[in-house]
């Protein structure tokens, strides 16, 4: 029994392609019409989350697939600039955040952070902010 969610077999990762080209089928014209974005914008954040997904697989999901989706997400309806942003800020954090838990709760190196809440956290003070 496969789960929603469950990104652990081979026809999982069809899937993932699958979504991935509906998503960008859908959203390069949604992008460009509602939100008056070049497709050349668009389509750098899409080039994003791809690299994300296969640094992913390359890393036996060390980064999960769900952070390259909404960083191709992101990429869908923000400028690159943005997105970059959005990405090295929410990884500074990230890191900071691993290593401060390292250090003062003596946790293993190989400590797994959920790293989405960092970028929601940098998405909504941006948005606060005006950035």
């Amino acid at each position: 029994t496969r789960y929603i969610g469950d990104w652990s077999s081979d026809v999982c990762s069809s899937d993932l392609v699958r979504a991935v080209i509906a998503a960008c089928a859908v959203s390069i014209p949604a992008g460009c019409i509602f939100y008056g974005h070049p497709v050349i914008n668009i389509l750098y954040g899409i080039i994003l989350g791809i690299f994300l997904a296969l640094l992913a697989w390359v890393s036996r999901q060390r980064i999960g697939y769900g952070d390259a989706v909404i960083f191709m997400v992101l990429g869908m309806c923000l400028e690159p600039v943005r997105v970059l942003g959005i990405l090295w800020i929410s990884m500074f954090m990230a890191g900071v955040y691993g290593i401060v838990k390292i250090i003062a709760f003596n946790k293993s190196r190989s400590l797994a952070l959920p790293y989405i809440p960092f970028v929601t956290i940098v998405y909504v003070g941006m948005l606060i902010s005006g950035i």
